[in-house]
Formats: structure tokens, C-alpha cells, sequence
């Protein structure tokens, strides 16, 4: 997926309020924008595990969740490449935007 612009997404189960990526799923996005989203968890973009997320060029902001990532909650797989993570909101905790999984991987 390339090139888009996802704004105001509203979750109707559980995680991710833009983009979920569901169980033994994946996801590659490039140059785009998850803005103005609401979920539980992962108000941006909610990745669970397993599943793979590949982020390129991608701004994640103005996103809110009421339980934890407010622009990411991720639990699977990941790798970042210049991303922007920045003005989201979360209901739980102090951090603003990621949760890593178990194995503690973070996004760099």
C-alpha cells in the first residue's frame, strides 16, 4: 500500500482506529499518513501477533486511543524507516505511542 491517506478511522471491535493488521496478517506502507483516528488500542495503527508490519515514510499523528498506542500498539513483527510517531494520545501510561511486544523489539 503506497501513497495514501488514512484519516478518521473509527475501530468497530477492539484495536486499531486506521489500519489493523489481524493475526497472521501483513502490512507494507510507504509514503502515507494515518491521521485523526480512535481506537482502543492502537488508535493509529494496531498490529497484532503474529503479524508484520513494514513501515517507510509514513507519518503517524492526531490519533487517540483509550487503552494503550495512541498512534501504534504493535505486538508483532515490525521494522520503521523514516517514520514520524508524534501528537497522538493514549489513555493509559505516560509513553506516547508504542507498545512492544514480548520479545521487547523497538522501533528504531
Amino acid at each position: 500500500m503506497s501513497n495514501l491517506t488514512i484519516r478518521y478511522g473509527r475501530e468497530t471491535g477492539n484495536e486499531g482506529g486506521g489500519i489493523l493488521i489481524d493475526q497472521n496478517g501483513a502490512l507494507s506502507f510507504t509514503d502515507g499518513v494515518v491521521t485523526g483516528s480512535t481506537g482502543t488500542s492502537g488508535g493509529g495503527i494496531a498490529s497484532m501477533d503474529p503479524s508484520s508490519l513494514t513501515l517507510t515514510r509514513v507519518t503517524v499523528n492526531g490519533n487517540t486511543a483509550t487503552g494503550l498506542g495512541g498512534g501504534i500498539y504493535t505486538l508483532g513483527g515490525y521494522a520503521f524507516s523514516d517514520v514520524s510517531v508524534a501528537g497522538n494520545r493514549r489513555g493509559r501510561t505516560a509513553a506516547e505511542s508504542t507498545r512492544t511486544s514480548p520479545a521487547g523489539r523497538s522501533p528504531q
